[in-house]
């Protein structure tokens, strides 16, 4: 099987993490996912990882950033396997906090071999690391809209 660079191995590899990321229960991703974006698909921070998004926007880091797997969760993009678990932890977030993330939409796109995944939490939550030469804006769609209201 080819292996194929991922397309933020650098930044991974700037963390000097002692664990491996992305971890060794990854596999290649063979899903449809949801991801909360902003509008329209094409916005630029729709597809940024955590750590430059976070670094672009001069958000500080969480308090226990030193936790290596939530640095290395950092370093991919965080994905839902159904829009109705991407929606229900969106609406799990306080409203201010929903407000200040800005999010618009949930989006809908295919990963089949676009990546790696890690595992999927109870809450259908995963990490997703993108290969180098992968464009997610062009295998995702604006699928439901998200409202700031009181859910």
């Amino acid at each position: 099987m080819e292996i194929r660079k991922l397309k933020y191995q650098d930044l991974i590899d700037e963390q000097n993490l002692k664990l491996v990321c992305p971890n060794s229960n990854s596999k290649f991703a063979q899903i449809t996912a949801y991801r909360w974006t902003f509008f329209p698909i094409e916005n630029e921070d729709n597809f940024l990882p955590k750590l430059i998004y976070d670094k672009k926007k001069n958000i500080p880091h969480r308090i226990n950033s030193n936790n290596e797997s939530l640095i290395c969760s950092s370093c991919g993009l965080s994905m839902f396997n159904s829009e109705i678990n991407a929606s229900k932890k969106f609406f799990s977030i306080p409203l201010r906090n929903r407000k200040l993330l800005g999010y618009t939409h949930i989006s809908k796109g295919n990963l089949d071999n676009h990546g790696l995944m890690s595992e999927i939490s109870k809450t259908g939550h995963f990490d997703f690391f993108e290969f180098i030469d992968v464009d997610l804006k062009n295998k995702f769609s604006i699928d439901t809209e998200l409202t700031n209201e009181e859910k």
